[in-house]
């Protein structure tokens, strides 16, 4: 059984020595570490550490939210840990997953992850619903406004569509759409169907 401990910091400028002492004092044999935040970054010393540990081991940690980015993965990561049979520890909340208590206030933090996603999800809806009522279109920004668009239809008189489209920084599939759904060219503009064979 050996005592597993990790750490981590959001940017390279911030220090791990705060977390690194605690640890060692709270008796950690083998230290793993990160540096970043977000949701994108790799985690090398958490694989690292996922690799490491075995059944009957205990992790220590200096705080709960330097294991997880946020609470769903928070929760993720601590019932993945505590199903493999290890122990954790955070020192900052006093957790212990050996005690009541710490099972309890786990099931506490997964319940608020739960009520966090759900209500995200609802002010997400009520927030499409209201701009929808107001006339607002949701969704990507298009590539190609109404005075690209213009330059587009005069661009065709002279260049084949696919020229047009690598001028413009777009895919000829885009500027396709973009053409097709825009208002009808005025009468002696190009259309698009003369380019499109």
């Amino acid at each position: 059984m050996t005592i597993l401990g990790y750490g981590r910091v959001s940017s390279p400028g911030q220090q791990l020595r705060l977390q690194r002492d605690a640890l060692a004092k709270a008796g950690v044999e083998k230290m793993f570490e990160d540096v970043g935040s977000g949701r994108k970054f790799s985690r090398p010393g958490l694989s690292a550490l996922f690799g490491h540990m075995r059944e009957g081991d205990t992790l220590i940690i200096y705080r709960l939210d330097r294991l997880g980015r946020s609470q769903k993965d928070l929760i993720d990561l601590v019932d993945r840990i505590t199903k493999a049979g290890i122990k954790i520890i955070s020192l900052h909340e006093k957790l212990d997953t050996d005690t009541a208590v710490g099972r309890l206030m786990l099931q506490f933090f997964a319940m608020m992850a739960e009520f966090e996603v759900n209500l995200l999800s609802e002010r997400t809806k009520a927030g499409l619903e209201a701009a929808k009522a107001k006339g607002v279109k949701s969704g990507r920004r298009r590539k190609l406004d109404a005075d690209k668009i213009k330059q587009a239809r005069k661009m065709l008189k002279i260049a084949p569509l696919a020229v047009v489209a690598t001028k413009l920084k777009v895919s000829r599939w885009t500027l396709q759409r973009a053409l097709a759904e825009a208002a009808p060219a005025d009468p002696g503009q190009a259309d698009i169907t003369d380019f499109v064979k």
